[in-house]
C-alpha cells in the first residue's frame, strides 16, 4: 500500500513538474515573442527618424548655401547694355532652375517626417516633439517657396529689362526665338508620360522648368 502511495504521488509530482515546464515554457516564448516585436518596432522607428533627420539636414544646407546667392542676383542692379542685361537673366535662370530641380528635398523632408509621424503613437513622445516634427518641414517649405517667389520676379524684371532696352525690332525677333525653342520644348515634354518613377520625375521636372519661363516672359510680351 505504501509503495503504491509512493507511486501515485511520485505520478502526480511528475504531472505537476510537466505542468509547470509547459507553463514556464509558454511565458518563455511569449516574452521572447514581445522582446523581439518591440525590437522590431524600435529598430523600424530609429530608421525612420534617421531618414528624418538626413533629410531635413540636406534639405538646411542646400537652403543655407542658396540663400545667399539668391540675395546676392537679386540685389545686383539692372544693367543698361542688352548683352550684360542677357548675361544676368542667363544667370538668374540658371539658378531658378536649380531651385526647381531642388524642390525635391523639401518633398523628400516633408514625406519623411510623415513617415516617421505615422510610426510613433502618442504615448511615445511628448507634444512638443510631436510639434517640432511637422512644423519643420513647414517651415522648410516656406524658405524654399520664398526663394521660389524670388527669383521668378528677377527673371521676369529682367527678362522686361532686357526687352526694354532692345530695339523694337530685335525684341520682336528674340521673343518669336523664344517662343519656337520653347514650343518645341514643350513638345518633347508632352511625349507618353512614362511608367518609370525616376522618368516621371524628371518629366515633371522639365515641365516646372518651362512654366517658370513662360511665366517670366510675360511681362514682357
Amino acid at each position: 500500500v505504501v509503495s503504491t502511495q509512493s507511486q501515485n504521488n511520485l505520478k502526480l509530482s511528475e504531472s505537476q513538474v510537466s505542468e509547470e515546464v509547459v507553463h514556464v515554457s509558454t511565458a518563455y516564448h511569449e516574452l521572447l515573442a514581445r522582446a523581439n516585436s518591440l525590437a522590431d518596432r524600435l529598430s523600424n522607428v530609429g530608421g525612420k527618424y534617421k531618414d528624418y533627420n538626413d533629410a531635413v539636414e540636406r534639405a538646411k544646407k542646400w537652403l543655407k548655401e542658396t540663400e545667399p546667392k539668391v540675395a546676392k542676383i537679386c540685389n545686383e542692379p539692372v544693367a543698361a547694355e542688352p548683352r550684360v542685361v542677357e548675361d544676368q537673366l542667363n544667370r538668374a535662370k540658371a539658378l531658378n532652375n536649380e531651385i526647381i530641380a531642388n524642390g525635391q528635398l523639401i518633398d523628400a523632408a516633408k514625406q519623411a517626417a510623415s513617415n516617421l509621424l505615422a510610426s510613433l503613437d502618442n504615448s511615445s513622445m511628448s507634444k512638443e516633439e510631436r510639434r517640432a516634427i511637422e512644423n519643420t518641414p513647414i517651415e522648410l517649405q516656406q524658405r524654399y517657396d520664398a526663394l521660389r517667389v524670388m527669383m521668378a520676379e528677377r527673371c521676369a524684371d529682367l527678362d522686361s529689362a532686357l526687352v526694354a532696352c532692345q530695339g523694337v525690332q530685335d525684341a520682336l525677333a528674340n521673343i518669336a526665338a523664344w517662343l519656337d525653342g520653347t514650343d518645341k520644348a514643350l513638345e518633347q515634354i508632352m511625349k507618353p508620360a512614362s511608367l518609370m518613377r525616376e522618368r516621371l520625375d524628371e518629366q515633371m521636372r522639365q515641365l516646372k522648368v518651362l512654366q517658370s519661363d513662360v511665366i517670366s516672359h510675360e511681362p514682357s510680351i
